[in-house]
């Protein structure tokens, strides 16, 4: 059904794969700076969300999408457990169980436009981190063009995520996903990620 909506380049997959020796000692993932205070007002917010309701005990992550002209906020979404998990904090720390239970903070995102009626095509989205492959799959499937990470944040992704995540961005590229990321101070806010707290 939208095979003409996404073309995947031949062998990109096995060539992200491949990434994975020459990255032995530093994770270089191929996104384009950008600069602009509506990136990092995008951001903030993001970070901030994430702060204040992500259930992640170790990393939080937020998620905001904005209207194509990036006049206005159409909606966010954080890392969270679904309505009426009883989550115990035996298990939030158990990373097995969390990872089996959490739902991301990009999802939760097209979830919350979704419920408001907003439509995301053409939208961009502005989430701190970089999307796994399942996110990934589903930014491109409901039409969002644009993706702003912050590079802070993106170069402090875990050498274990280093194949998975260069596997998502691959495949967002391939479908015509713009990737950005902000260099630059965001301020005002706080973040947890890989348990280590810090300021972005």
């Amino acid at each position: 059904m939208h095979s003409s909506l996404c073309t995947i380049s031949q062998g990109a997959y096995a060539q992200a794969k491949k990434k994975e020796c020459k990255m032995a000692d530093e994770w270089n993932p191929t996104i384009k700076l950008i600069e602009g205070e509506v990136h990092r007002y995008f951001l903030r917010g993001a970070y901030f969300y994430a702060w204040g309701w992500s259930d992640d005990p170790v990393t939080k992550t937020g998620a905001v999408i904005a209207n194509p002209s990036l006049e206005e906020a159409i909606a966010c979404g954080v890392n969270h457990f679904p309505k009426g998990l009883k989550a115990a904090k035996e298990n939030r720390d158990n990373r097995d169980w969390k990872l089996k239970h959490i739902i991301h903070a990009e999802p939760a995102a097209i979830y919350a436009a979704a419920r408001a009626g907003k439509s995301t095509e053409g939208a961009t989205m502005y989430m701190p981190w970089v999307p796994c492959t399942d996110c990934a799959k589903a930014i491109i499937d409901v039409g969002i063009q644009k993706m702003v990470g912050h590079r802070a944040m993106i170069m402090k992704t875990p050498k274990r995520w280093w194949e998975s995540t260069d596997y998502a961005l691959t495949l967002l590229a391939d479908c015509g996903v713009e990737l950005f990321m902000y260099d630059g101070a965001i301020g005002g806010v706080n973040s947890l990620f890989n348990g280590e707290e810090w300021e972005p």
